[in-house]
């Protein structure tokens, strides 16, 4: 349990039973109850700085099962050295218990979903970000492609900057990470999409999206008009869309492409 939470809930305690004593009392003391509701108010609005304290001093470790999860399904996750695995798995750990996990049509978020969203997040590094990791806390799952009042179509992914809020429909998702040659992972785009939209200077402006697009298709076997459709989205970010092809098709990538892959990648958990 997070340290903030844990202190907020004794000090709920006190507060009460400080009420509790007035009024078996008959009589409110105010030099019992104000302190007692100063410290609650405290632990409420700072218990975020306090987790993340907590985290950063003793961050969490994946255990055996996690280790093992990470290196059948995480691709880049395999390319890191132990000691980079390590940091790695610290990170995650400690974001993963920082974002707030919103199930929709579940009774809760597994561990391993939580990692497989969060993950593409360490690798790009906006966890040290503090615009970002401030500010992106919250991610909502559906079990299969949704629709929202911002977004009325039937699609598996989006963002919500204002609100600092990501939401992912899990089938996708999952089956993306079981079979990522074959199937896109939305949770790697959309954190593509926020790196890129802090780092405009890394965007492939001198590669036409029209290039892009024969690259990734030559690449994926995945048509413009198919992932539009899978997506649900009228529109693909081709920058993201080219970092997600460099990251797992690997062969064959032009001199131009790949020399513009590793400027990007020197950002990156390597």
């Amino acid at each position: 349990m997070l340290l903030g939470r844990i202190l907020l809930v004794p000090s709920i305690l006190l507060l009460a039973l400080s009420i509790y004593w007035g009024m078996v009392q008959e009589h409110m003391d105010i030099r019992l109850i104000l302190p007692a509701c100063l410290l609650v108010v405290a632990l409420f609005v700072f218990q975020h700085k306090i987790n993340d304290y907590s985290l950063r001093r003793w961050p969490p470790k994946l255990d055996e099962d996690e280790e093992h999860w990470m290196r059948s399904y995480v691709h880049f996750y395999n390319n890191l050295s132990d000691f980079r695995k390590k940091e790695f798995g610290q990170n995650l750990g400690r974001v993963c218990a920082q974002t707030d996990f919103i199930a929709k049509g579940m009774e809760s978020v597994p561990q391993e979903i939580k990692m497989i969203v969060i993950a593409p997040m360490i690798y790009m590094r906006l966890h040290e970000n503090l615009q970002i990791s401030e500010n992106f806390r919250r991610v909502a799952l559906y079990l299969h492609p949704f629709m929202t009042p911002e977004q009325n179509y039937i699609h598996i992914s989006e963002i919500h900057d204002e609100d600092g809020l990501l939401i992912f429909s899990l089938a996708e998702l999952q089956i993306s990470y079981k079979d990522p040659l074959r199937y896109f992972n939305s949770a790697f785009y959309e954190w593509s999409r926020i790196f890129f939209g802090i780092n405009q200077q890394l965007k492939p402006t001198n590669i036409s999206d029209e290039f892009i697009w024969h690259f990734v298709t030559g690449h994926t076997n995945i048509e413009k008009e198919r992932l539009e459709a899978y997506m649900g989205q009228p529109e693909i970010d081709t920058s993201s869309l080219l970092l997600y092809t460099c990251t797992y098709f690997q062969e064959n990538i032009p001199a131009d492409v790949a020399a513009w892959h590793a400027r990007v990648q020197k950002f990156f958990f390597v």
